[in-house]
């Protein structure tokens, strides 16, 4: 058995991070895994430090020959005999080099973003695809309605965090800040796009700022949608209320400081970002969206809000900020679930089950 992850991604993201997870399973298992991947995406790096074997494929669309041609090659001469694609566009590229090759096709899928039904995806869907992973039930279940795709030709297995690396440790954030140590903290992390909802993010900061105005907001991440965000602070007066990191690689230390994680998507998957919170034991206040309300029960691991409504969100954090001793009991419940639940290794050993399966079929 021989497997082959692709990406088109350029980005650090929880795809990035979930593959990097199950290759380096892989490898510790000694079970062959190379990644098929842009040499300008963050995964690159961070695999090739680790010995994992990385092929250059930059992939500029889903009908492009070229990459087509690469990655058929890389499949033949390296006798792949499961290729797993994680986006549209190499789910497409996965496809078409995989043509008369007796191969596995295995994609998953990360979101909830809806999938255009036409006669080719339903044909990529239903018939070319070996077997789906869902990163929760949710996105299972949509594909099951949408494409009615089998329930046994897909497993849900959710994204994971690095419990090592997530352990709550004080990282000097006021003092980098410059703010007292009694300043509460309430952060986010993540790409700035749009389906993470920052405008909401900033329309809950400015009802909280109107109740308790010594809170400061810290958005941890960069993205396409990063001048509009940092324009829209501007035109709420937030700016010196609201303070932007951009792209950071000491996330644990960051997190470790915020009092109240705040996530307003308005779509998300399995999202590593809430686990890592609750893995370093701050309180999470998020959408009720996507697989998050399988992450976290409602009250008793964090809390989540079903209304896209500043006001809610706004309660829920000045609710979490004043009421410390209750909220020892949750950050403990969300701390023992991440360990249980969402370490590397169960990711990677529910994925080689998955692979063992189709490769002895």
């Amino acid at each position: 058995m021989k497997i082959l992850h692709i990406n088109a991604g350029e980005v650090w993201s929880g795809i990035e991070q979930r593959i990097l997870f199950i290759a380096r399973y892989l490898k510790e298992k000694r079970v062959y895994c190379a990644l098929a991947i842009s040499p300008f995406s963050p995964l690159w790096e961070k695999a090739e430090k680790e010995g994992i074997k990385v092929f250059p494929l930059k992939i500029k669309s889903e009908f492009s020959l070229p990459s087509i041609f690469k990655l058929r090659r890389i499949i033949q001469e390296e006798g792949i005999t499961l290729l797993h694609t994680h986006r549209s566009s190499d789910h497409w590229l996965g496809f078409w080099a995989s043509r008369g090759l007796e191969i596995v096709l295995i994609r998953t899928r990360h979101n909830l973003t809806p999938i255009p039904k036409n006669l080719f995806n339903y044909f990529l869907y239903q018939k070319a695809t070996h077997h789906f992973i869902a990163v929760a039930e949710i996105i299972k279940r949509a594909m099951i309605e949408d494409f009615k795709i089998p329930p046994s030709k897909i497993t849900t297995i959710h994204s994971a965090v690095d419990i090592e690396k997530f352990k709550r440790q004080k990282g000097g954030l006021r003092e980098e800040l410059g703010l007292s140590s009694n300043i509460p903290l309430v952060g986010t992390v993540g790409r700035i796009r749009d389906h993470k909802d920052y405008p909401l993010f900033l329309e809950t900061a400015r009802w909280i700022l109107e109740r308790n105005p010594r809170v400061r907001f810290v958005i941890v991440g960069e993205g396409p949608l990063e001048g509009y965000i940092r324009k829209l602070t501007r035109d709420f007066q937030l700016d010196k209320k609201v303070i932007f990191l951009g792209k950071r690689e000491d996330v644990e230390k960051i997190v470790s400081d915020f009092d109240v994680f705040l996530l307003t998507s308005k779509i998300e998957g399995s999202p590593a970002v809430i686990k890592e919170a609750m893995l370093c034991g701050i309180p999470v206040v998020a959408s009720k969206v996507g697989g998050i309300p399988e992450i976290i029960e409602n009250g008793k691991e964090g809390i989540l809000i079903s209304r896209r409504n500043p006001e809610d969100f706004g309660k829920a954090v000045l609710e979490i900020l004043n009421q410390k001793e209750k909220v020892k009991k949750i950050v403990e419940k969300a701390r023992r679930k991440v360990r249980e639940n969402y370490s590397p290794e169960i990711l990677g050993k529910e994925t080689l089950e998955v692979y063992e399966k189709l490769h002895q079929r």
